[in-house]
């Protein structure tokens, strides 16, 4: 299709400002503390000539606590327990009111892309568990956990305006997710009596997510990976 010159200018300001407080400490031989307050404030004003400003500001106050707990003073295990609160800024990309057109068959699977001045952040609470084993001198193999429940996701929305299709980010309410991780990192020595020097890396993660405003099944986040790994051989 022919493209259509638009004449506009765009501008975008965006400030951050982020101020935090943590401290750790041994609340027993065998358990550490960790405690943190974060404060973290975003203020944007996104326009263009034609549309005017949209000045938008947003903050959240966020604590953090993990804690960790060896079974005993010999042991080779370790357990992680964190809970957070997190704030995840929109990409400036994703503000800019700027049309960014197809001239290969605009549709459905091919729209037009344009941001929206008026995004929020994300803002989630969090729960992180693991286990970890120690190998040998610094390998590892861990078993992990996590569960977020997600305010204001991002996601795209996809319409039609004077017969153009369009997609653009927009907050889409509630979304959960959850997952496990498994990692593993050794050296060949650790598990046999050998001197080549084999290190070996692994990593296994499985995600999960629902979108609450996205009628089921299979409303999960389009961004999320839901099955990704990885195996490494390291010889020197």
């Amino acid at each position: 299709r022919p493209l259509g010159v638009i004449d506009d200018d765009y501008q975008a300001d965006i400030r951050r400002l982020a101020l935090f407080a943590q401290d750790q400490w041994r609340t027993s031989p065998r358990l550490q503390t960790y405690l943190g307050l974060r404060w973290e404030g975003l203020e944007t004003a996104v326009g263009s000539r034609i549309t005017g400003t949209l000045h938008n500001r947003s903050s959240v106050l966020s604590p953090i606590a993990q804690w960790v707990f060896t079974p005993s003073l010999s042991s080779k295990d370790q357990f992680r327990l964190g809970l957070a609160r997190t704030f995840s800024a929109p990409q400036p990309w994703q503000l800019l009111p700027r049309r960014y057109s197809v001239n290969n068959s605009n549709g459905p699977t091919n729209p037009d892309q344009q941001g929206n001045p008026a995004l929020r952040p994300e803002i989630a609470w969090g729960l992180d568990a693991s286990y970890e084993h120690y190998i040998g001198r610094d390998g590892l193999v861990s078993l992990g956990a996590y569960a977020r429940r997600i305010d204001d996701v991002l996601l795209r929305s996809l319409y039609v305006q004077d017969g153009l299709w369009i997609t653009t980010p927009c907050n889409a309410g509630r979304a959960r997710t959850h997952g496990l991780t498994l990692d593993a990192r050794f050296a060949l020595a650790d598990l046999l009596p050998t001197e080549a020097n084999v290190q070996f890396t692994a990593n296994l993660t499985r995600n999960w997510s629902r979108v609450a405003s996205v009628p089921g099944p299979d409303n999960r986040l389009a961004d999320q990976t839901p099955l990704s790994g990885n195996v490494g051989l390291h010889w020197q």
